[in-house]
């Protein structure tokens, strides 16, 4: 499973601020459904690997539009990136890294 927002996605659990992960990513739901169930397809790594890497760019999205608004530190900048490290490590080999700046 592609770890989400707010749990083990296996139910649409809310955040601190009661947002669920697809309100949070600007998603329709159905379509956030369909997104991650692609993430989960056994026997063909091509799409699962596509799929996850939408889900992470979509948290990233998420991250810079939340951290733009100000919320947390009226003119700081974020900047957000997807890493690999090898997949022998684990199957789920993608992390969302974020970098904090003035």
């Amino acid at each position: 499973r592609v770890p989400l927002p707010g749990g083990d996605g296996s139910t649409p659990a809310a955040d601190a601020r009661g947002m669920t992960p697809e309100e949070w990513l600007g998603m329709d739901p159905g379509a956030y459904g369909d997104l991650t169930g692609l993430a989960e397809v056994q026997g063909d790594s091509g799409l699962q690997r596509e799929a996850m890497h939408a889900v992470c760019a979509l948290r990233a999205e998420a991250v810079e539009r939340e951290w733009r608004g100000g919320v947390h530190h009226p003119g700081a900048r974020v900047e957000t990136s997807i890493r690999t490290f090898p997949v022998g490590l684990s199957t789920r080999n993608l992390c969302l890294v974020g970098r904090f700046g003035g």
